[in-house]
């Protein structure tokens, strides 16, 4: 469908050594990614086209001039780092050369290896453009794998009130709640290059909508040690933002124009019922930096490890009441909205789900 018309991020840099293959799976289908000698990356099916062995099992060869080629550990066909088969060992002839690998546009940014599974030629491709800070600003970057599948876990991320009992004693306290005024708006990325704050990500993709929750500054502590990092008592400001079909960015702030805690997290389905989630955490704090970098370390894989339990637990509970989606309140309107957006880009119909470009407020307490 059209989900598939938009980049995504296929593994970490990072896991493809120079001169290797490995097999990764994403929208249920299982791809070959392969670094050759010189660093560069191609992403094809993994299948040969000749009997569908998995390419990844074959062998690594040096062919003329010291160019790099694939051997099928089946019938031994080869196939260079473009996808064009150089040699099948049965013929004595040259194979034809009609015989090509399906190569997937693909990007390794330095961080993460990114992939186009959708149609390159069609009219919604689009040059990928940077979404990360360079890697030198990079304070904690990991992949990681979700039993469930995209829209619950964009459900959970963009969900503050669950953070008081999933996470209770390390980002919030059941014990503890804040009212605070809430505004959601549904809106399309702007790319305004002049704007290089932190708390702005620049995209250079086509206009694509979104779904922005502004909380009203309040007083509250987030985190362990939000005293430390807060020593003056400022009014938390914290924003959620998803933007279509498979990007968040969350992020919390003591001054209005400084994000001094960033999340980003991009989506790649693996199939219908699991998900890869790509989280790259920032922080940028006037005191004791060094000690936020090092709390996210320590804490990142716990909060994660809590995420991916609930939300296992609910996936199975789900798939055994299928026809049950669940009461809503006034804030479960944010996942709605979230879900039609993506529907709009799935089925490329926005009338049929349709999200008003418009601004609401809501009074909750998180």
């Amino acid at each position: 469908g059209g989900l598939a018309d938009f980049w995504y991020p296929l593994c970490l840099s990072r896991a493809i050594a120079t001169n290797t293959t490995q097999a990764v799976t994403a929208f249920g289908i299982n791809f070959l990614v392969w670094r050759n000698a010189q660093g560069a990356i191609s992403v094809f099916p993994n299948s040969c086209p000749h009997r569908h062995a998995p390419l990844s099992k074959g062998r690594l060869s040096k062919g003329w001039l010291s160019k790099q080629h694939l051997q099928c550990p089946y019938h031994g066909w080869t196939f260079d780092h473009d996808g064009r088969c150089q040699k099948i060992p049965v013929l004595i002839e040259p194979p034809s050369e009609s015989i090509v690998l399906h190569k997937l546009s693909s990007v390794d940014d330095g961080q993460i290896v990114w992939f186009y599974p959708g149609n390159p030629e069609g009219d919604r491709y689009i040059n990928f453009s940077p979404k990360l800070a360079p890697a030198s600003q990079t304070d904690y970057l990991v992949q990681e794998t979700f039993d469930c599948d995209v829209d619950a876990l964009l459900d959970n991320f963009m969900d503050s009130p669950h953070t008081h009992f999933v996470h209770n004693g390390i980002i919030r306290k059941q014990s503890t709640y804040t009212p605070r005024t809430i505004t959601i708006v549904v809106d399309r990325v702007v790319d305004n290059t002049n704007d290089l704050s932190i708390n702005s990500i620049i995209h250079q993709n086509k206009a694509r909508k979104r779904v922005n929750v502004n909380h009203a500054p309040v007083q509250e502590n987030i985190g362990v040690a939000s005293r430390l990092f807060n020593p003056k008592g400022n009014a938390v400001h914290h924003c959620d933002r998803f933007i279509s079909p498979n990007e968040l960015e969350i992020a919390y702030s003591y001054h209005e124009d400084i994000s001094e805690f960033r999340t980003q997290i991009f989506l790649c389905p693996i199939d219908s019922q699991r998900t890869r989630a790509f989280i790259y955490i920032a922080c940028r704090f006037p005191y004791f930096n060094f000690l936020a970098q090092w709390g996210i370390r320590l804490l990142a894989p716990t909060v994660l490890k809590q995420d991916k339990r609930i939300l296992k637990l609910q996936a199975q509970n789900h798939r055994n009441l299928p026809g049950f989606d669940g009461y809503s309140t006034a804030y479960d309107a944010i996942a709605l909205k979230i879900k039609r957006l993506r529907l709009q880009e799935k089925y490329r119909d926005e009338t049929a789900y349709p999200v008003a470009e418009t601004s609401t407020q809501i009074t909750i307490q998180v």
